[in-house]
């Protein structure tokens, strides 16, 4: 009651003409006094993000500016021209492997990029409406005090709106707010996690005390797989003896980015959020594994064999003796048109596979399969 009289005591109301045609108006001050706490609650301090719908290689970005995203390397544009007519006019965006980096959460609808941190709203100016007489429009400013490109790529409509606060209907009424206040509408998290920085550190090199158990092996994969199934993707990189082949230095250089597109292993009804299952759909458990067996070479590491449920062929994925504990090895080894993603299945215990592998982090240019990137490139002169 105390805040409702408040807020009637500051809507001054001038009454322009006489009669039945009387229109009442807000002051100015009364509509700053109930736009300026909305304007507060829509700018949460922390982290922000915007939501891209979608989960396929397109993803819905109507607020940014096209040619900025592609100029900042951000992302490509998809054409809505070469799209069937039933596809809409939305713009659509695929990010770029370098920047999807700050595509941090998955939600049932999308994802979610991290705009920047500390994000403010600024009125900048107010403007009577004479013609309906019954409204002020102001001129609304959103900053970030520590942006991510992404923000800088928001179209200007965005980061800059007109706000409409209006007087309400009946004798007496408050002023209502017209028009978008929250800067990115969706089901991103608030704040936004961090995790957009591939720190690399030093390859593993300490052999480890103990071949790893199956209890050992159990408890890694029900962990990794748990993390997933509960959206804590910064749990499930923590899991992760992680190696990117596109990084410079490659172990750890991996991001949330990496992982948000891998879900768990299926339990039951799938959900929207959860992304392909890191065990590629081979077996319905994440305890459903055989034979540990020594690397040839590296004495931190084990591969540990999977029969495919449908097919009997045997695949691997592999365990890392990494800082006094057992990790998951991931590598990020293939750029995906749409999000680029660790995987797990690695067939590691393939001699050939680890070969290529190990020629890859010794930096030469040739794919998962042992081919050139360059197929057209000249074979080095022998020395």
């Amino acid at each position: 009651m105390v805040v409702a009289s408040v807020v009637l005591g500051l809507v001054a109301t001038a009454i322009l003409g006489t009669g039945c045609g009387a229109v009442a108006t807000p002051s100015e001050e009364a509509a700053r006094a109930v736009l300026e706490p909305a304007l507060t609650q829509a700018t949460p301090a922390g982290r922000t993000g915007l939501l891209l719908k979608g989960k396929a290689v397109w993803l819905q970005a109507p607020m940014f500016d096209k040619s900025c995203l592609e100029q900042n390397d951000l992302a490509f544009n998809d054409d809505p021209a070469s799209r069937p007519s039933s596809g809409g006019g939305i713009p659509r965006i695929s990010p770029t492997y370098k920047n999807q980096r700050y595509l941090l959460a998955s939600t049932p609808t999308g994802y979610c990029v991290l705009l920047g941190d500390g994000l403010k709203a600024e009125i900048k100016d107010a403007r009577y409406d004479w013609a309906t007489k019954d409204r002020w429009h102001f001129t609304v400013a959103y900053t970030m005090a520590n942006p991510t490109p992404w923000f800088g790529c928001l179209d200007p409509t965005v980061r800059e709106r007109d706000i409409v606060v209006r007087q309400g209907e009946g004798e007496g009424a408050a002023p209502i707010i017209e028009g978008t206040l929250a800067i990115a509408e969706g089901d991103c998290p608030q704040p936004m996690p961090g995790g957009e920085e591939r720190t690399a550190r030093p390859r593993p090199s300490s052999a480890a005390p103990r071949p790893p158990s199956k209890a050992d092996v159990e408890k890694l994969v029900k962990a990794f797989d748990d993390a997933l199934w509960q959206g804590d993707f910064a749990a499930a990189r923590d899991q992760l003896a992680c190696y990117n082949l596109f990084e410079e230095d490659t172990f750890g250089s991996c991001s949330l980015a990496e992982v948000i597109a891998l879900g768990p292993v299926p339990r039951g009804e799938p959900r929207m959020q959860d992304g392909t299952p890191w065990l590629e759909y081979l077996q319905d458990s994440p305890a459903a594994f055989g034979r540990i067996s020594p690397d040839r070479k590296d004495k931190s590491l084990f591969h540990v064999e999977v029969t495919h449920k449908r097919t009997g062929k045997v695949r691997t994925f592999s365990v890392q003796w990494v800082g006094g504990a057992w990790k998951l090895v991931g590598v990020v080894g293939r750029q995906a048109e749409s999000i680029t993603t660790v995987r797990i299945l690695t067939d590691l215990g393939d001699k050939d596979k680890r070969d290529i592998f190990e020629r890859r982090l010794a930096g030469e240019p040739i794919d998962e399969q042992g081919n050139p990137l360059d197929p057209n490139a000249a074979p080095e002169e022998e020395q």
